[in-house]
């Protein structure tokens, strides 16, 4: 498996953008086979600051995710209203690929 952690800090005039469009992108990509887990949360004590969690079922499965056309539309409807991102792969070891569902 194949998890994405990333952590966004959204100008705060753009805060709502960056919710519809990731919404929007989360809407189809949960429906991707592949697709395993697509979380969005906001950090309590900030309007401006969220992480987004996903995970894939192996790397195939990511890039064809990165290739679709919503995610495409979430890259440009996203361009330029953050301040700071912070990206983080990681490989499952424990549960067992299995025990995901």
């Amino acid at each position: 498996m194949i998890i994405f952690h990333i952590e966004f800090e959204v100008k705060p005039e753009h805060v709502q953008t960056f919710i519809d469009a990731t919404t929007e992108n989360a809407r189809h990509t949960v429906q991707e086979a592949g697709n395993l887990r697509f979380d969005l949360f906001k950090e309590d004590a900030s309007d401006n600051r969220f992480i987004l969690m996903e995970v894939y079922k192996d790397k195939a499965s990511q890039e064809a995710h990165g290739n679709s056309d919503y995610f495409q539309a979430w890259r440009k409807a996203t361009d330029g209203i953050f301040i700071d991102t912070a990206f983080k792969s990681y490989e499952t070891i424990f549960p067992a690929e299995a025990d995901w569902s």
